[in-house]
């Protein structure tokens, strides 16, 4: 069931004396009125005297202190799942001119990061894919919507909200939830020039990015075989040869520790990141050395003074001085009768990294797309240049189990306009496209379009006769990456 939010001008003007939001002013300029559904202890004040009503319609939404609010999250997360939320606009009474705003983002919300979302007005672009955490920030100072001219009485205006659990989502965060709050206000077009316009959530701002949290420590990859790189000196750089990282990223040698003058026992490196890969915050060193592994943490790793050690080989040496890491940082390391002389050499090192929101390790081409290739890059959104010759109602098909069962999501085709469509991110990689006419007929649009990189996208989709065409003209993949779109063959 869906829930109406409506404040009217009798309630705007019953609040003005106690909370000081809003007053009413006259002038040569002639009157204003303000609409406002948000937190008053927010806003700045605005004139009000005429007419104007403004609510607001959507299907699981809240409304708290003003706040319209969606939750996401609070059980079992799945990547690659998502879903669509719609909320309509309406101002009665006089046309106006209306606004959104968001609310700055709960820094006790990590899950914010891990949730994509992109929104549209009308069909319209409005923020392109990017985290929850980012949509929060971008209009916590307002944007008027759609962006130019008045909003006609009974004309509503429709807000799309796509959202996915990205495909790194920390299961650690099963169970907990983040907020989308948005906040409209309106203003009436009577006497009110476009120039003269005033924004209601102008001067909100939210407090500086504070440094991300490592909330899931993911395995970089594996630099191995230097027990044939004896000995391992400052400056060496060691490339990663395993792992998602391989060929992307370089250990940096910073520090190094030799037993008998030809085995390094002990290091300390920089992380180097190579071409277009990403910069990444270590949060977890492995290394190897005879069968076991010593383990050194993101607080360690953090210690300037640590060298990072191999485990020791003979169990009976007490000379530990990291209790249950296998690592040491006696003095006397690399004398042949010193505390470290039963250490073995590293023979390879493995490295964690933070993972972030956009944290992939997928290959970058030059242009800044990836490849669609060998079913591990699937596209859940593309951009489709619609030219007509008339505006169609497009239907997006896909099966979604085994039994045949479909799912079905539907877009306005405007001539001369993109329209974007979000696939679901697991499940049968095959949808397929429907137009319906205004007069009724219906209208197929062939291939259908396979979103598993499996095989090629195709890069148009027309009916029997060519008369309707979408021209694909961007991808987006589970990692959040641009796709190259050149395709690539099974």
């Amino acid at each position: 069931m869906s829930r109406e939010t409506r404040i009217r001008r009798r309630e705007l003007l019953m609040g003005i004396g106690g909370v000081g939001v809003f007053s009413t002013v006259g002038g040569s300029a002639g009157a204003r009125t303000h609409a406002l559904l948000a937190d008053r202890s927010d806003l700045t004040s605005s004139f009000v005297v005429g007419d104007l009503d403004l609510s607001i319609d959507c299907a699981h939404c809240e409304e708290s202190n003003g706040h319209v609010a969606f939750d996401f999250g609070g059980g079992p997360i799945e990547p690659g799942t998502g879903g669509k939320e719609r909320l309509t606009v309406s101002v009665s009474g006089n046309p106006a001119r209306v606004w959104l705003a968001t609310v700055c983002p709960d820094p006790e919300s990590p899950l914010a990061s891990y949730i994509d979302v992109s929104v549209r007005v009308n069909n319209d672009r409005l923020f392109e894919r990017n985290s929850l955490r980012e949509f929060n920030r971008t209009f916590v100072d307002g944007v008027q919507i759609p962006d130019e001219g008045c909003v006609e009485p009974d004309d509503p205006i429709d807000i799309d909200v796509y959202w996915t659990f990205l495909s790194d989502v920390p299961q650690s965060l099963a169970g907990s939830s983040a907020t989308l709050k948005l906040l409209f206000g309106a203003e009436q077009c009577r006497h009110i020039e476009d120039g003269a316009a005033t924004n209601p959530f102008e001067g909100r701002s939210c407090d500086p990015v504070p440094e991300p949290e490592c909330v899931s420590c993911v395995e970089l990859g594996k630099a191995d075989d230097l027990d044939k790189r004896m000995p391992i000196a400052v400056g060496d750089r060691l490339a990663l040869d395993e792992g998602p990282g391989a060929g992307r990223y370089e250990l940096e040698i910073t520090d190094a520790i030799q037993k008998d003058g030809d085995e390094t026992i002990g290091v300390r490196f920089d992380l180097v990141s190579l071409g277009n890969a990403p910069d990444r915050e270590l949060c977890k060193v492995l290394l190897k050395g005879g069968p076991e592994e010593s383990t050194y943490d993101k607080a360690e790793i953090g210690d300037p003074n640590l060298i990072w050690f191999a485990p020791e080989t003979d169990d009976d040496n007490e000379g530990n001085a990291n209790n249950g890491k296998n690592g040491q940082n006696d003095s006397g390391a690399g004398t042949e009768n010193g505390p470290d002389a039963d250490r073995s050499a590293i023979s390879h090192i493995r490295v964690f990294v933070c993972a972030e929101a956009d944290n992939t390790h997928d290959e970058v081409a030059d242009d800044g797309c990836v490849p669609c290739e060998n079913g591990e890059s699937r596209v859940i959104q593309a951009q489709f240049a619609y030219d007509g010759p008339e505006d169609i109602s497009l239907d997006v098909e896909q099966q979604v189990t085994g039994n045949g069962l479909q799912e079905t999501r539907n877009y306005d085709a405007r001539v001369g306009e993109d329209v974007t469509v979000d696939f679901n991110g697991s499940n049968k990689p095959d949808f397929v496209f429907h137009g319906t006419t205004n007069d009724g007929t219906i209208v197929t649009f062939e291939p259908a379009i396979h979103t598993s990189c499996s095989r090629p996208l195709s890069s148009e989709l027309s009916d029997s006769d060519g008369t309707y065409t979408l021209t694909l003209v961007s991808a987006t993949n589970k990692n959040n990456q641009s796709v190259c779109l050149d395709g690539t063959e099974d």
